[in-house]
């Protein structure tokens, strides 16, 4: 029997480079696989929630408008307390008094004369 000698030459560098090219493309499908399921679980959230707005408003919402409601009620009453309390000009009364709040006077301008 004929005995061939084979060498190999061995190229850190070049083993190097196909380990990392290796590990890039593992790395990079795993990414992938793992923004596609992220990507599943939000389709699946969001139908879930598109069903909850089926019935519309929602319970919870429901609830936040009746105080909404009560809020605004007590709004308009309190401006028609206002309006009563100082005449139909009450809005530039008021902000009269926001102007200059110790005398009600209007402000002067910067030459001391109003």
């Amino acid at each position: 029997m004929n005995k061939t000698k084979v060498e190999f030459e061995f190229n850190p560098a070049r083993v190097m480079g196909w380990v990392a090219t290796i590990i890039g493309i593992l790395t990079a499908g795993y990414a992938m696989a793992s923004w596609i399921d992220d990507a599943g679980e939000s389709h699946i959230r969001t139908d879930s929630h598109a069903v909850q707005l089926d019935e519309f408003p929602p319970e919870e919402s429901k609830e936040d408008i009746d105080k909404l409601t009560i809020i605004v009620e007590q709004l308009n009453k309190q401006q028609e307390f206002e309006r009563k309390l100082w005449g139909d000009s009450y809005e530039k009364k008021i902000m009269e008094i926001l102007d200059n709040p110790n005398t009600g006077q209007p402000r002067e301008d910067a030459t001391g004369s109003e």
